[in-house]
């Protein structure tokens, strides 16, 4: 639980000059500790100590009120919409996944992206017991042990570990847009490098090679190498090309972008 209920503070039961009335509650913070929170709203302004108490309790129930549908004290209203202030990190990116990002023209494959880079955040925090911090609790230090954890735990190489990365950095930003966080701790996370493979083309000689062996004996592999080969298709793309897609007439092929 992040807050207890508010409770009135009286003067027991007394109007003494100087000594106010006031509602008190406490709320988890930004450092994760529970502060205590005063509100007066000018109950003070009443004289008698059974106005006080009246106009006290109204004040306590408004307060209890805005508490169980997610107020949070230490944030602005804009920070607060949709009750962004009461998720967690792992919440609020998937609720910012399931409204922004599933419900969007993204390709499947890139909606696959962003739940891996959800999931693999996941286990991270579990394993780190960080699964309940909020996001303007995970700072730069943590997403650079992060960064170490996708290196030294999961074995990322260069380019698997830049792809997790700019992931978060996507979801941070989203979290800045809001208002939710000021900062994005995974900014100052530089890209690691990248091995680059050196192709080396097949010689006219092992082409012919490849070529009379493939008619002779896998004549359908032949027929694929050539659309791979003339049409630079790629061969994902091809193994899902159906008849369907060609046009005869026209000598075209279509590539859906699904």
């Amino acid at each position: 639980m992040n807050y207890t209920l508010a409770r009135l503070q009286t003067t027991q039961d007394k109007i003494i000059q100087g000594k106010p009335w006031y509602a008190y509650f406490t709320f988890r913070n930004d450092k994760g500790e529970m502060q205590m929170v005063k509100r007066k709203a000018g109950i003070n302004r009443f004289k008698t100590v059974k106005e006080r108490k009246r106009e006290g309790q109204i004040l306590v129930q408004e307060i209890n009120n805005l508490l169980l549908q997610g107020w949070n004290p230490f944030k602005t209203l804009d920070q607060q919409q949709n009750n962004y202030s009461t998720l967690n990190l792992l919440e609020l990116m998937q609720e910012l996944y399931k409204t922004k990002i599933d419900t969007s023209a993204y390709r499947d494959r890139t909606k696959s992206h962003y739940r891996h880079h959800i999931s693999i955040l996941k286990g991270y925090l579990e394993k780190s017991n960080l699964q309940s911090i909020f996001p303007e609790q995970f700072t730069s230090a943590m997403a650079d042990a992060y960064s170490d954890y996708l290196l030294s735990v999961k074995q990322y190489k260069g380019r698997s570990h830049n792809n997790q990365i700019q992931g978060m950095k996507t979801f941070f930003n989203m979290f800045k847009k809001k208002k939710i966080v000021s900062e994005n701790p995974f900014d100052e996370i530089k890209d690691k490098p990248t091995e680059s493979s050196t192709h080396h083309p097949f010689s006219e000689s092992q082409r012919n090679t490849l070529r009379e062996y493939f008619i002779d004996n896998e004549h359908r592999m032949y027929m694929f190498v050539q659309f791979v080969y003339y049409c630079f298709i790629r061969p994902n793309e091809l193994m899902q090309l159906q008849v369907k897609h060609i046009n005869f007439k026209e000598k075209t092929i279509h590539i859906p972008g699904n």
